[in-house]
């Protein structure tokens, strides 16, 4: 039974840590007990199938239930119709009772650990005969027009960058055009100068596939995307690889029917979803130690009788996205980024009217914590999130269950860590901590660091001395204080030659330091790496579902 008014979720403090080990993994739960995991989802999905989705203004209240059946016949629409524009194409699909596995990401050339969450995706729908739909997040904001890498020859080593596409303005990724298309077909060539490993890299094999993803997607796309090509591109060579999943953005599920509701409940009680939102917003602050006031989001707003709601908004003759904000009239809602743009809504028609925005010019989607929100709650039984969404989507449960009285299916936590084969050793922070915590202990310890069989008499006299001063029956005093304070000065003289190479050894092991934390991140594009990269990833996913 669905309490009617639950309680905010108590929200702890989340110590995710992404692995540190090369080509390990992380995974809450452990992969094999992620099937398990989706089917306890798929038993509470059908529990709360009856809840209402309240809105004031609807004739009818549809059911929790009403509204995920018709969202996944509009997700694999959706998705169908998206991946068919440059994939071989595939037959429509009966979803019958088949179970649907959802994950995420920009249309970036993400790193390795962001990559193997496709790998897992494909594996969990297979292995539960169900369907892999990978989101495309395409309104984020694009301004990643190059991909970084360590640059080997340079002492100390330094990160350097590989163009992409030609520059451009900061704008959503569904807004971002390829500016020069010659040079972002020749990509491969400029990444190929750059060797890493005895191998081909990956950027020979999935370029083609990005070009061809171009020339595809151009059949219905005047001028296709740099998101879309670059994601379409990837699916492809994944669907070589052996990976079976859907593509799908951001852009499309905003278009949907029950996007629409699901703005719907969110406009009817705007001020008590604000309320809710900063709420459990500043409990994840306090619990989290977080001072700043836009992590891991912004609160939401009230000025001038207007309310803010987590949805973007934009236009064609206004295309940089604004925070929306709305107020609640007795016929209409007015939509408004407080600035130029406005248009009303009738609550007549509501569902209707919101999805015409789009021939009006206007544009409305989803921020990051209303995305996963409407993804888990309408259209997923499973949600696989990085290390990123996994913190943040605290919030979207507390908010959810709170607002809506429900509570949303558990979600999957996966990254992983690939460093590039640099052959630079890798060091850390505590072989650096080790010496200078030496050198500290020469300040009150010096006579713990001289030979003592070859120490001339007057450092004898001195430890003597100081052993004296500490045994004397004064527990503190000035006197002793400046005392030892005196005998140390006068040892660690003779520990200078010491400590001048210890200096320069820590100096050193610094420098050596930024160079190997450079040469070894995790943040490298996977199409850097040689194509060993998919057979250790197939393994690792594999590995990881059987333990």
């Amino acid at each position: 039974m669905v309490d009617p008014h639950p309680r905010q979720p108590a929200i702890d403090r989340q110590r995710i840590r992404v692995p540190q080990q090369n080509k390990s993994a992380l995974h809450l739960p452990p992969l094999n007990q992620a099937p398990r995991r989706l089917d306890a989802n798929r038993d509470h999905i059908k529990s709360q199938a009856a809840t209402p989705l309240k809105i004031s203004f609807f004739n009818e209240n549809p059911t929790l239930g009403q509204l995920q059946s018709r969202a996944r016949n509009e997700l694999i629409e959706s998705a169908l119709s998206y991946s068919n524009q440059y994939l071989p194409h595939r037959q429509s699909i009966d979803l019958a009772d088949q179970p649907i596995v959802m994950s995420g990401h920009q249309p970036v050339l993400y790193h390795a650990g962001v990559w193997y969450k496709n790998f897992v995706l494909s594996e969990l729908a297979d292995r539960a005969n169900g369907i892999a739909v990978n989101l495309i997040v395409d309104s984020d904001l694009s301004n990643h027009h190059t991909i970084r890498c360590p640059d080997l020859a340079s002492e100390p080593v330094r990160t350097q960058t590989i163009a992409i596409d030609k520059p451009d303005a900061v704008m959503p990724h569904e807004q971002r055009s390829i500016q020069d298309s010659s040079f972002f077909f020749e990509t491969a060539n400029r990444i190929h100068q750059i060797a890493f490993a005895n191998e081909p890299c990956i950027a020979q094999r999935l370029w083609p596939e990005v070009n061809q993803a171009y020339t595809e997607l151009s059949k219905s796309t005047p001028a296709p995307m740099l998101g879309a090509t670059i994601a379409a591109g990837r699916h492809r060579f994944e669907q070589n690889i052996g990976l079976r999943t859907l593509e799908v953005p951001v852009s499309k599920l905003c278009q949907t029917t029950t996007f629409a509701t699901f703005a719907a409940a969110v406009f009817d009680r705007a001020t008590e979803f604000l309320n809710c939102y900063n709420q459990v917003l500043l409990e994840y602050r306090h619990v989290n130690r977080i001072r700043s006031s836009s992590h891991p989001v912004p609160a939401l707003e009230q000025i001038d009788g207007w309310t803010e709601v987590p949805f973007w908004i934009s236009s064609d003759q206004i295309p940089e996205r604004q925070r929306l904000f709305i107020r609640n009239l007795p016929e209409s809602f007015e939509l408004s980024d407080r600035k130029q743009l406005s248009q009303t809504i009738p609550k007549a028609d509501f569902i209707s009217a919101f999805k015409q925005l789009k021939t009006l010019g206007i544009t409305i989607r989803s921020r990051a914590i209303s995305t996963t929100m409407f993804c888990r709650l309408f259209m997923s039984d499973i949600f696989i999130h990085g290390v990123g969404g996994a913190k943040y989507d605290q919030l979207t449960d507390a908010i959810c269950q709170t607002f809506f009285g429900c509570r949303l299916p558990k979600h999957l936590t996966v990254s992983a860590t690939f460093c590039l084969p640099t052959q630079v050793p890798k060091l850390s922070q505590a072989d650096i901590t080790q010496l200078r915590t030496r050198r500290r202990e020469y300040n009150f310890h010096p006579e713990r660091f001289l030979a003592s069989n070859s120490l001339p008499s007057q450092a004898v006299e001195l430890i003597k001395q100081k052993r004296q001063w500490i045994d004397s029956p004064d527990i503190w005093s000035l006197e002793k204080h400046l005392a030892i304070t005196k005998i140390n000065q006068a040892l660690r003289a003779l520990l200078k030659p010491s400590d001048d190479e210890l200096g320069k050894e820590i100096e050193s092991l610094t420098a050596q330091l930024r160079s190997s934390e450079i040469a070894n991140s995790r943040e490298y594009s996977f199409c850097l790496f040689g194509e060993s990269l998919v057979d250790d990833l197939k393994r690792l996913t594999e590995k990881n579902f059987a333990v």
